[in-house]
């Protein structure tokens, strides 16, 4: 069973020929992948390459034209095989992603300014996207806030998070499986 695995934004995904499917991982429509391999090969160019090679008598290399023209071509070919059920990709797991948290600071409305001795408070927000670029309704995420707190939740129906009252810092964010 030979897979070739991608690393994308979510998690990882993991593409096979139609024999050699594992029974783990979430299945992608063949229409989902077919539309996410561009985004694939500028992601990883030359593990979309070897699948490429994989599973045609000719190596992209030996294509003729530009750059851009090579990976038309890969491209081209890799979205008919995912069409024709040749090609299957698997989501694997998701993984953390670190995010840093901007400030903006507003301006002051008048003399009257704070004078609080605590830092001031923040939120963070994502909107989080499924492998099709379409929003991620009720998945479940964890969020490690600047103090070390954990804070747990779920997208809401628009794929966003929002977690009001914390520290100004860096935040881990994870999708438990």
């Amino acid at each position: 069973m030979v897979g070739f695995r991608l690393s994308t934004l979510l998690g990882e995904i993991e593409v096979f020929l139609r024999r050699d499917v594992p029974p783990h991982g979430t299945r992608l429509t063949a229409e989902a992948a077919a539309l996410r391999v561009r985004d694939w090969y500028d992601q990883s160019p030359s593990t979309i390459v070897d699948i490429h090679d994989r599973i045609t008598l000719m190596p992209a290399r030996l294509y003729r034209g530009s750059a851009s023209e090579r990976r038309l071509s890969v491209v081209a070919v890799l979205e008919r095989a995912f069409r024709r059920g040749e090609l299957v990709a698997t989501t694997i797991a998701f993984r953390t992603i670190m995010l840093q948290i901007d400030v903006v600071e507003e301006p002051a409305l008048g003399p009257e300014t704070t004078t609080s001795e605590e830092a001031p408070k923040d939120f963070f927000e994502a909107t989080v996207k499924d492998a099709l670029g379409k929003p991620a309704k009720d998945l479940p995420y964890k969020l490690r806030t600047p103090d070390g707190k954990w804070r747990e939740g779920k997208t809401d129906g628009s794929g966003k998070i929002r977690v009001d009252d914390i520290d100004r810092g860096y935040c881990e964010l994870s999708f438990p499986q």
